[in-house]
């Protein structure tokens, strides 16, 4: 029964008969691609990740809340009104049990079976740092709003 309703569908709306268009080849668009924001730091080592839509850059990222000054930190913030987004790397974290101690109150968990961190702070600001390597660990943070975000951002970064 839904093969004749198709059928009839396509007949009524094709005008049964009449000459059907002949398609136009539309122009693919120009083989430009978006770059990815890069980061760099921690003796060199890049990461990429794609921003999502509607967050525009804003001041670059120089410490990570919790984390002791001891460590260098690289990265760049996004926004939308007063809503905040920040990526970055730390640099100086070398294993597993340095990394899982770093932030005082933090949850341990897994990213992509690498030790991760999730903790809040003030404001009820999400964070989240991943031990991507020993010496180079990814951060990502976002206000309230955004936080649904964060994991999309995580799922995009490629550390080189």
């Amino acid at each position: 029964m839904r093969g004749w309703a198709a059928v009839t569908l396509v007949l009524t709306l094709g005008g049964c008969g009449a000459a059907v268009p002949e398609a136009r080849a539309v122009p693919s668009p120009s083989a430009t691609s978006a770059v990815a924001p890069e980061l760099t730091g921690c003796d060199g080592q890049r990461v990429t990740y794609t921003v999502p839509d509607g967050l525009k850059q804003g001041a670059a990222l120089t410490r990570v809340p919790g984390l002791p000054g001891r460590y260098a930190v690289v990265g760049q913030s996004y926004g939308s009104g007063d809503d905040t987004l920040w990526v970055g790397v730390v640099c100086g974290l070398r294993g597993a049990q340095q990394f899982a101690t770093v932030i005082g109150r933090a949850y341990l968990t897994t990213h992509a079976g690498r030790p991760a961190l999730r903790w809040r702070t003030s404001g009820n600001v999400r964070h989240y740092m991943w031990l991507d390597r020993p010496g180079l660990a990814v951060y990502v943070a976002a206000t309230p709003d955004l936080a649904d975000r964060m994991s999309s951002v995580a799922a995009t970064v490629v550390a080189r």
